[in-house]
């Protein structure tokens, strides 16, 4: 078989060799996406084709007039240093029944 194409309508199915009449079908083949004639499709799965958007279909949005409000809170910020967070962690961790390794481990 002659792996020239002399146009969109003879293509040649890389499983059977035969030839594809018209598009052919979009199949997943072991991984590998690949166009197939209408018998060799069956031993893929099919692709299926999203449809084409053209500009008459797409829909014009205007933004609205209306402004959303953004409400901030006021976030206060006080940083205390402890003396003995050392001591507090390993208490804690303790407590647990936890190692430093496993506390290293364990997600926050």
């Amino acid at each position: 078989m002659s792996k020239k194409i002399a146009n969109q309508f003879e293509k040649e199915c890389p499983i059977c060799g035969g030839k594809i009449w018209g598009r052919g079908e979009k199949v997943i083949i072991e991984g590998a996406r690949i166009t197939v004639c209408q018998s060799c499709a069956q031993f893929g799965v099919k692709i299926k084709s999203k449809p084409k958007v053209t500009a008459t279909s797409k829909k014009l949005y205007t933004k609205s007039s209306v402004k959303k409000r953004v409400h901030r809170r006021e976030i206060e910020e006080s940083v205390e240093f402890v003396s003995d967070y050392a001591i507090k962690i390993r208490n804690a961790r303790n407590a647990r029944g936890f190692n430093q390794e496993q506390l290293n481990l364990t997600p926050s």
